[in-house]
């Protein structure tokens, strides 16, 4: 599911998220951008760990799946694009 959209350029940011093999709540990234030939080239991954505030005796359901900060998805998009020097 869908949760965010973040973009700069020609690179685009999605964050989603997943249940995992453990039934639990996880926040899904990818980066792409569409090559001048029209095919679209993605670059998942996993993004810095936020976990659910919850109270004693509450269920854990997983990862804290709200949106980031307009300034956390530019972060982790330039960092991601420096990682796989797709400059």
């Amino acid at each position: 599911m869908e949760i965010a959209k973040y973009n700069e350029g020609k690179w685009f940011l999605t964050h989603s998220w997943c249940v995992d093999d453990f039934g639990l709540k996880r926040n899904m990234m990818e980066i792409y951008t569409i090559k001048e030939d029209g095919m679209k080239m993605i670059y998942p991954f996993w993004p810095p760990p936020r976990v659910s505030k919850v109270e004693r005796g509450q269920v854990f359901e997983g990862d804290d799946i709200t949106p980031y900060e307009t300034f956390e998805y530019a972060d982790m998009l330039r960092e991601q694009i420096e990682k796989l020097k797709l400059n």
